[in-house]
């Protein structure tokens, strides 16, 4: 019986240091896997910390790229400023002024036309200058800075401008020769009409 008694506590001894030692191999491993899973963390978090200030620079990057280019379109660069047809246009539009100042001062002193006649001229020429200097205050956006546009876009600008100007020059230049030469006939016909009178004694 006491040997009996012996091997139960032998046995129970041993299971107890058995279960005793599972135990400790499992707290052991969970703690290893615990400083795995911290290490783990630190390492995510170091690399999200990283990534986040990449994103920050490359947005910092990319809006400092934008806001250049951005500046830079409203910049008008030399070849914009020196376009040959700029000087074309803003000569083309004084001539438009002064074609229509020498008609109207000529029509008034030869006092061929009648004052409706000479209103409508001038409300032509007030017309047509109004358009120029539409089209003068679009020059002035497109050749100096301020304006975000880029080379091509103001280049294309101006070779509209340079044909709408060059169109009211010609057209300018029309409507007087024909105001002139309306003018002169009528002058002529007044004449030949006197010259019928006085030939016939027509009072």
């Amino acid at each position: 019986m006491k040997k009996i008694l012996s091997i139960c506590f032998t046995v129970a001894a041993c299971t107890n240091h058995a279960h005793s030692q599972t135990k400790a191999q499992v707290m052991l491993q969970q703690i290893a896997d615990v400083q795995i899973y911290i290490k783990t963390l630190k390492t995510g978090y170091q690399q999200t910390t990283k990534g986040l200030n990449g994103l920050h620079d490359l947005k910092n990057g990319a809006y400092d790229l934008h806001s250049n280019y951005f500046d830079a379109q409203k910049q008008a660069s030399p070849a914009v400023r020196n376009n040959k047809k700029i000087p074309e246009i803003i000569s083309d539009q004084q001539q438009i002024v002064t074609l229509f100042q020498q008609e109207i001062a000529w029509q008034k002193e030869k006092a061929i036309l009648v004052a409706d006649e000479i209103s409508y001229l001038q409300q032509v020429n007030n017309s047509l200058i109004a358009k120029c200097n539409t089209d003068l205050d679009e020059l002035n956006l497109v050749i100096n800075d301020g304006t975000q546009m880029t080379d091509a876009q103001r280049i294309k600008s101006i070779d509209a401008l340079y044909i709408s100007t060059l169109d009211k020059y010609q057209f300018a230049q029309s409507f007087v020769h024909q105001a002139r030469a309306f003018a002169l006939d009528r002058q002529n016909r007044k004449a030949q009409s006197q010259d019928i009178r006085k030939l016939y004694d027509i009072n």
